[in-house]
């Protein structure tokens, strides 16, 4: 389950990034957030913040 989350996480920030909704430094903070997270609770607040940024894309993509 935590690889799947983190596989998720990690493609819906390449599509936030290759969309232009998050520039090259935030994609960077997150990717390095997402590679340093241990918990799924760690992964599932990182999602949240994703959530929030990508709101618009929401209904496209899903990573919960």
């Amino acid at each position: 389950m935590f690889r799947n989350k983190l596989d998720d996480l990690r493609t819906f920030l390449r599509l936030l990034k290759t969309k232009g909704i998050i520039e090259d430094g935030t994609y960077y903070d997150y990717m390095l957030l997402i590679w340093r997270a241990k918990t799924i609770d760690q992964l599932d607040q990182i999602a949240l913040d994703l959530a929030e940024i990508g709101t618009p894309l929401d209904h496209s993509f899903s990573i919960q």
